[in-house]
């Protein structure tokens, strides 16, 4: 059987993005530990989703979210933790994308449908992972919602509580 997905990116790609000592090693590992999951899930939901990051140069966290900046700013506020900002969140996450997609290719093979049958052989592992605040489910859309509700919900008792 092949090695699961997330510890796939783990090996290939977080490691090659801790190299770089900022003092937010933890705050990074932490970050992308939570996100892959998230990514994976979305990429099994929307596979039309790979071929359009592998095309693009430089592929985005706007680029997952299909320009939705209150979902990606909804996910960044949910993932972040210690020092790390959100600024520093998506910086660390858009260059995690063309690693995890370069990984992915590597392992699975280079079209979508081969990405997709790899994801699929660990799909539950995969969503055993996903953090309890992202279950709701998998569908690119939904998941986005939910989103900015909890975004929406933590800056109103952030708000509240000062």
């Amino acid at each position: 059987m092949s090695i699961n997905p997330i510890e796939l990116l783990r090996q290939k790609v977080t490691s090659i993005i801790l190299n770089n000592p900022d003092g937010l090693g933890n705050e990074k590992s932490a970050l992308l530990s939570k996100f892959y999951p998230i990514f994976l899930s979305i990429l099994d939901a929307r596979p039309d989703l790979i071929k359009k990051l592998n095309d693009t140069t430089t592929p985005s966290l706007s680029d997952v979210f299909g320009q939705n900046e209150q979902a990606k700013n909804g996910l960044l506020i949910n993932l972040i933790s210690g020092k790390m900002n959100t600024l520093e969140a998506e910086k660390t996450i858009d260059n995690a994308i063309s690693r995890s997609l370069a990984a992915l290719t590597s392992e699975a093979g280079n079209d979508t449908s081969s990405i997709i049958h790899y994801l699929k052989q660990h799909i539950d592992s995969i969503h055993s992972h996903v953090p309890a605040w992202a279950r709701f489910s998998n569908s690119l859309g939904l998941v986005a919602k939910f989103i900015c509700f909890r975004a929406r919900f933590w800056q109103f008792n952030r708000s509240y509580s000062q």
